[in-house]
């Protein structure tokens, strides 16, 4: 319930840029640094970061990491566990970082398709074949031993929407009888019945 928030107003905005600082910076032979550099052709101000604690830390190498390998859910999360945030708020609730809802949202649906033949021969002898075509949709893959499967994104459940992993496209069975003709030939063998009282 409690999912990181990237869209706190100006700060992606200012995530993109100092990325582009930082691969200013390193094209330069600077290394990768994210903080504007006025003499570097193209490096842009940070305000939204500028405004944060500390400027936002943005000489700090876990802060320059998650900039570089372009994680701002995990630079917010950085940012508010830290008390590095300032006024922005990264979270809905303020009072826990990781809330779960348990519920019953998960949806799934399967279509399919299905062929059946049945021969009886001659004989006593009786072959069917099953072809199945189908496809199973599902916004969890439903197999987690602990039963909880959270959000990638708890605004937006149908993102994960997919073919499931037990969809199986094509399915073709089949079976057979096959009477043995000697058991009536062969005198002392009887069918058995049996009764349930």
């Amino acid at each position: 319930m409690n999912q990181v928030n990237v869209n706190v107003p100006g700060y992606l905005d200012d995530f993109r840029r100092a990325y582009n600082n930082g691969i200013l910076a390193q094209s330069a032979g600077l290394g990768f640094n994210p903080a504007y550099n006025a003499s570097l052709s193209g490096s842009r101000q940070t305000p939204f970061f500028n405004s944060l604690p500390s400027g936002g830390l943005l000489t700090n190498a876990t802060i320059r990491s998650q900039i570089q390998t372009q994680q701002p859910g995990e630079l917010a999360t950085t940012y508010q566990v830290n008390a590095l945030n300032g006024n922005a708020n990264f979270f809905a609730s303020s009072y826990g970082l990781g809330m779960n809802l348990f519920t019953n949202y998960s949806h799934s649906s399967c279509n399919g398709l299905q062929f059946d033949a049945r021969r009886r021969l001659s004989k006593g002898v009786q072959l069917q074949v099953n072809y199945t075509y189908g496809k199973v949709l599902s916004d969890t893959s439903g197999d987690v031993q602990t039963r909880f499967d959270p959000f990638l994104d708890a605004n937006n459940g149908s993102i994960e929407r997919a073919r499931a992993i037990f969809d199986v496209t094509h399915v073709i069975r089949a079976n057979g009888v096959y009477e043995r003709p000697w058991a009536e030939a062969m005198p002392g063998i009887r069918p058995t019945r049996s009764s349930a009282g």
